[in-house]
């Protein structure tokens, strides 16, 4: 990390928030990797406008209407819990590898997809009980990062397995099309060989990885319950099934403008059916949608700085968003 970047060495956020580095000391993100002259359209690959086109320049004109659906009518006091907020999924989904032993820690691992080798870290937790089904986390590095080093378990009970893909090739972007298969086998082989909670699939990434978070999320909805992103946007969007979303996106990234934000926020209450009102939470400034269908709830969290970096508060307010789910 260049010595200028010290002051927000922090914004490597423990457990799940994928970062691989953050931007300079004042703010201005070169790269999801620190290095110099990535635009945001080499940051998602097939990211997309407002109007789902492919992104051809950094520079993106915002397609929503002049009603900001950011707009709130009521007005009360900050909560943490609205009338379509679940309070937990019920009992565990034990996988089929519940029942055996593992070794805690992080591990490298190897799996053969379409015949390309592709490599992700693992991290469980210690202790380890075998008969206890977790949590399975994944963090989708940004452009230029890796899988390993980023992400250490906490914030959930019981505390979960995490994992930490890699893309390909090594420091490239995701594929968020062609990755999915990735993603399965991974899900397929964790869950053959720990005990993993099926109902407690999460996904969380940070600017291309953000973008990564949201096609599984979009396209793997039956699997994952819910998702993170962190100055992302959006895969595609179409045909998305429900699930749970928490996105963050400084109104100030340069990398990846806020309009990206904006169009993975209005996919998300399309999607989940959520209504233009919020209530406002903590961490201020999100706001959680209204109306959302039950158990899906989306929260839009846009502070006015903060350039292409995730605020720090997400560290918490991530694992305890899907904490609640």
């Amino acid at each position: 990390m260049d010595s200028n970047l010290a002051p927000h060495a922090l914004c490597v956020i423990a457990w799940s928030l994928l970062v691989s580095s953050c931007g300079d000391a004042d703010g201005d993100a070169d790269t999801d990797a620190g290095t110099s002259g990535v635009t945001a359209a080499s940051l998602g690959t097939t990211a997309t406008t407002p109007s789902t086109t492919a992104v051809t320049d950094a520079t993106v004109t915002d397609a929503a209407t002049t009603d900001d659906p950011t707009d709130t009518t009521d007005t009360g006091a900050m909560t943490t819990a609205t009338a379509d907020e679940s309070t937990g999924g019920g009992p565990p989904q034990a996988s089929p590898g519940c029942g055996q032993p593992a070794t805690p820690g992080a591990s490298e691992h190897m799996i053969d997809v379409g015949g390309v080798l592709r490599t992700f870290t693992v991290t469980i937790p210690d202790p380890y009980d075998p008969d206890v089904p977790r949590p399975l986390v994944f963090g989708f590095h940004g452009l230029g990062g890796t899988g390993a080093g980023y992400y250490i378990p906490g914030g959930l009970n019981p505390a979960p397995i995490i994992v930490g893909p890699n893309a390909e090739p090594a420091g490239g972007a995701w594929n968020t099309v062609g990755d999915l298969d990735f993603v399965d086998a991974i899900v397929g082989e964790l869950g053959n060989d720990l005990c993993v909670d099926l109902g407690r699939v999460f996904a969380s990434g940070y600017s291309n990885g953000g973008f990564m978070a949201d096609a599984v999320a979009c396209q793997r909805s039956d699997v994952f319950r819910g998702a993170a992103v962190m100055e992302g946007g959006s895969a595609g969007g179409v045909g998305c099934g429900q699930t749970a979303m928490w996105i963050m996106h400084n109104q100030d990234d340069m990398t990846v403008p806020i309009d990206y934000g904006n169009t993975l926020r209005d996919q998300w209450l399309l999607a989940n059916g959520c209504a233009a009102t919020t209530q406002p939470i903590e961490p201020a400034p999100c706001v959680r949608y209204e109306g959302c269908a039950a158990g899906n709830p989306v929260v839009w969290c846009s502070p006015a700085t903060g350039g292409h970096n995730p605020n720090y508060d997400a560290a918490a307010a991530v694992p305890a968003f899907f904490e609640t789910l």
